[in-house]
């Protein structure tokens, strides 16, 4: 039997958002292409150099290889695992839920550790480079960035 709803009968939905829902009620902005392509680009960059400016700082050894490895699984791990619900990232869930301002401050921290690391290398074309792709990034992902500034 199929129920015939009238217009103003509610009609909820899992990925429907309701007014009641403060932190839902203004969805983050659609972002152009080049913005999440320069993001995950961005991405990658910074996690092989947390890897490679690891390595540099302990030594060329097994020790050295590990050291890269581990630092970049967990500046992955940390970025993938804490989000803000709603988040255009990813699908929008994450493991951990944290305010917006702590998802800014994440992404801040990863991106500029691979800028970093970079430098301690003394890798400075790429030092650069990388750290005017992250004002490109940050110019393009504003109305993001607002929104998750926005999140408790």
């Amino acid at each position: 039997m199929t129920k015939i709803l009238s217009s103003d009968t509610p009609v909820h939905h899992p990925m429907t958002r309701t007014p009641t829902d403060a932190r839902l009620a203004d969805p983050p902005a659609v972002l152009a292409t080049w913005t999440l392509t320069l993001r995950f680009a961005l991405e990658l960059v910074a996690l092989f150099a947390i890897g490679a400016g690891a390595r540099h700082v302990v030594g060329r050894g097994a020790l050295g290889w590990g050291s890269g490895i581990a630092a970049a699984v967990v500046a992955a791990t940390v970025w993938g695992v804490f989000g803000v619900p709603g988040d255009t990232r990813g699908n929008g869930r994450s493991p951990i839920s944290v305010a917006g301002w702590t998802r800014v401050a994440i992404e801040a921290a990863v991106l500029c550790a691979g800028a970093a690391a970079l430098g301690v290398m003394q890798r400075w074309t790429w030092f650069a480079a990388l750290a005017a792709a992250i004002v490109v990034d940050h110019a393009g992902m504003m109305p993001r960035l607002r929104w998750l500034l926005r999140q408790r």
